[in-house]
């Protein structure tokens, strides 16, 4: 069976300036992408690193896949909304458009994807750094699907 892995990250507002995304915004942004799981996702995952939030997905629908790509543009739309309410830094400072054309790419949200044939108990490891600050400050976290 073809997995592939997306892995989808932007800057859509911190706390502090540009130290972390707030524990209500990366809820909000996790709540959206759980919504999918068992259904277009296999799997998913958000995780933040420094003030980047990293939507980690799953699925069978390769790559550049416009209904993956909407999934995390809506969720990172929805954390954009969270973060204004909150009176965050720089909400929505990643998103350079207004709506989503069905692909990501270009319009803010870096983009990693791979698709590979599925092999049994083979682990990944996804690590994630944030330029933005003089050390980068990086997180891992190992997924199975």
């Amino acid at each position: 069976m073809k997995i592939t892995l997306s892995v989808i990250k932007a800057d859509i507002g911190s706390i502090g300036g540009q130290i972390r995304p707030s524990r209500a915004l990366l809820d909000c942004v996790r709540q959206e992408i759980a919504a999918e799981c068992g259904r277009l996702l296999i799997d998913c995952h958000a995780s933040a690193t420094g003030d980047d939030i990293a939507l980690l997905m799953t699925h069978e629908c390769g790559t550049g896949n416009e209904a993956i790509h909407k999934l995390a543009w809506e969720a990172f739309i929805a954390g954009t909304r969270m973060a204004k309410g909150q009176g965050l830094h720089g909400a929505g400072q990643d998103l350079l458009k207004d709506a989503s054309s069905g692909n990501v790419r270009g319009m803010g949200p870096a983009v990693a994807e791979m698709e590979f044939d599925e092999r049994a108990a083979e682990p990944f490891l996804f690590s994630a750094a944030d330029e933005k600050v003089p050390n980068a400050r990086g997180s891992t976290c190992d997924v199975t699907g």
